[in-house]
């Protein structure tokens, strides 16, 4: 499974996805545990687990942004 820019996401790395909640839109950023046909899933930053379904719109960050 590959994010928009075209890098192939792992469990073990770290990915930001968009979020948007009426007109407000902030970016999220999610440890990723599992990779699979339905999508990445993992947990945020804050502790809460997470389903992202729609990879094309996430990037995988960099390394040491965790």
């Amino acid at each position: 499974m590959k994010d928009f820019l075209g890098q192939e996401i792992k469990p073990g790395c770290v990915i930001v996805y968009p979020v948007r909640s009426g007109s407000r839109m902030w970016l999220e950023k999610m440890h990723v545990q599992q990779v699979g046909e339905g999508g990445v899933s993992g947990y945020k930053a804050d502790g809460r687990r997470a389903k992202v379904t729609v990879v094309d719109r996430c990037i995988v960050a960099p390394a040491g942004a965790a």
